[in-house]
């Protein structure tokens, strides 16, 4: 019996370190979206050490506007900045709860912050 448990707890320990508790470093590259209050968001986002760039929309009942996107990855932390012609700058600041989306809120200056969950676009 000795000789059966010992294989087996040597499989169980290695099996547990096997992705262990950490979570792989998540990266912002990919497409994401998320909504607010009637407001709808959506980026296609390149990641590079950390660096975050890229575009988007945003889109309110009024229309839709054209984003640019700057921002680092500091997993599990996120912050975005998000400017609009003509509009004033918005800044995200969130956390990654898994691989695929981003929980955090959305300021605008003037505004009162909003919630927001970004959720990674299959």
């Amino acid at each position: 019996m000795r000789i059966l448990l010992t294989p087996l707890l040597a499989l169980a320990v290695a099996a547990c370190g096997e992705g262990g508790t950490d979570p792989e470093t998540a990266s912002m590259s990919g497409q994401w979206e998320g909504s607010t209050f009637g407001v709808s968001a959506t980026a296609t986002l390149t990641e590079t050490d950390r660096a975050i760039s890229g575009s988007g929309t945003i889109t309110t009942p009024q229309g839709t506007i054209p984003t640019s996107i700057t921002g680092t990855n500091d997993h599990p932390d996120v912050s975005l900045t998000i400017r609009a012609p003509g509009q004033p700058e918005g800044a995200f600041s969130g956390t990654f709860t898994d691989r695929s989306r981003v929980a955090g809120n959305l300021t605008i200056a003037g505004l009162p912050q909003v919630p927001i969950t970004l959720r990674r676009r299959p």
